[in-house]
């Protein structure tokens, strides 16, 4: 079953859709003005430790937020998780990339109070 949670309008619009994929996690983060996928991480439990890789579309800078998504999810759902984003807005200020990641940062904190609780 496939879920989504939203935060922010206009511009600043960014959507969490989810699926639960036997006990692993497909994530996707959307929005902006050209929603699209510019960056994926996939975390996983090794031994103590979690590990991720990244990929990134060439110009895109979502890398950083992903991995840093993927892991957190991995650590509070204790497995496998794939975080996918692709937010773009034109002309970009640093304060509305700002408020994105705050949103993005929101939605993950809000799915995983709702998966968790379930």
């Amino acid at each position: 079953m496939s879920d989504a949670i939203k935060t922010g309008c206009g511009r600043l619009s960014v959507q969490l859709s989810w699926e639960q994929v036997g006990k692993d996690w497909v994530i996707i983060l959307s929005g902006g003005e050209r929603p699209h996928i510019g960056a994926s991480a996939i975390s996983w439990i090794n031994g103590a430790a979690v590990e991720t890789q990244v990929i990134r579309v060439p110009e895109h800078r979502e890398d950083q937020l992903v991995c840093v998504l993927a892991e957190q999810c991995c650590r509070t759902l204790k497995s496998t998780v794939q975080v996918s984003c692709g937010i773009h807005i034109d002309r970009a200020k640093k304060e509305e990339i700002e408020t994105l990641i705050e949103h993005s940062t929101y939605l993950i904190e809000r799915f995983l109070q709702m998966v968790t609780r379930a």
